[in-house]
């Protein structure tokens, strides 16, 4: 006896109306997304040794980000807020944690209105560590801005807030 097959669906292929592709509009949306990819890719490239900071620690960037966001949440961070913050899934910041909770660097509490969250914070030797990340930041950017004439940072410092401010006007969410 044959058993029925299952059949896939195929997906039909719609027409793609080309027409708009091609008003002026489209073309300077097209440059302007070229350029800020243009753009990415000089500044994380200049900026590399800035970045480079992190180098030295044996740490991957993104355990780094993680402490980071707990160093700077006074009243601790749940889990999901720092898969958000630092734009992982929770399931690897469950493994970083754990990881740092090893180290002796994270203590948690559960939330008093929802006792499954849990607020992660630094433990004494979890903030020496980040204390030291932070001055390495701090000074490694310093010494980055001093490179510049100081009407240039200051020219930078604005821009930079502009930037930030048009971006901060933006919902990616789907």
């Amino acid at each position: 006896m044959d058993l029925p097959r299952k059949t896939r669906r195929r997906r039909t292929r719609r027409s793609v109306d080309t027409s708009e592709l091609e008003s002026p509009d489209w073309r300077e949306l097209t440059a302007q997304a070229t350029f800020w990819r243009t753009f990415n890719r000089y500044y994380f490239n200049r900026l590399r040794k800035v970045r480079g900071i992190n180098n030295g620690w044996g740490f991957h960037p993104t355990e780094l980000r993680v402490l980071r966001e707990i160093g700077e949440a006074e009243s601790g961070a749940s889990n999901s807020y720092i898969a958000w913050k630092v734009n992982v899934d929770r399931g690897q910041v469950s493994r970083i944690i754990a990881f740092f909770r090893h180290l002796g660097w994270i203590e948690d509490e559960r939330c008093p209105e929802d006792r499954r969250v849990k607020y992660f914070r630094l433990t004494p030797a979890g903030r020496h560590t980040f204390g030291g990340l932070d001055k390495r930041c701090q000074d490694a950017t310093e010494l980055f801005l001093t490179y510049m004439v100081p009407e240039d940072r200051v020219r930078l410092v604005r821009a930079l807030s502009e930037v930030q401010g048009i971006l901060a006007q933006i919902s990616l969410s789907a």
